[in-house]
């Protein structure tokens, strides 16, 4: 039998042409595809530096949960994906506080350094996992 599955996506051409979801629901967990540094129209414009890309990325991140009745307090795993090591350690420090708060600590948190991402001018993108529906 298969999982019961809820799907979003922002609607963004790309989507379609590779073809993926940028959430997928099942099970009482949320799969959040990699998101990266653009804005709510999809436009990459004046966002250039990892820290901006990150930022925008998070941002995007915490759209998709709220959708789904969560917020960051909810992720329990991300894999962030660099172009540049020091750059975006730098940027996931100095963000880390901001964007997950008093739950800064409890994520766990995997960063690689990758050759190229989907868009040449792209230098971040962040992949992540939640759980729903927390007690409590």
């Amino acid at each position: 039998m298969a999982i019961e599955k809820e799907v979003f996506g922002f609607g963004h051409a790309w989507e379609s042409e590779y073809g993926y979801a940028q959430a997928v629901r099942a099970d009482g967990t949320l799969y959040i595809a990699g998101q990266v540094g653009h804005d709510e129209r999809g436009s990459f414009e004046g966002i250039e530096t990892t820290h901006q890309q990150m930022e925008a990325a998070y941002a995007n991140t915490a759209r998709i949960l709220t959708r789904f009745g969560a917020g960051m307090e909810d992720l329990v795993d991300e894999i962030i994906f660099a172009t540049d090591m020091d750059e975006a350690f730098s940027a996931r420090k100095a963000l880390g506080s901001r964007v997950f708060g008093s739950h800064s600590m409890a994520i766990a948190s995997t960063i690689v350094q990758v050759q190229r991402l989907a868009f040449p001018n792209l230098k971040v993108e962040i992949r992540s996992v939640a759980r729903l529906g927390r007690a409590g």
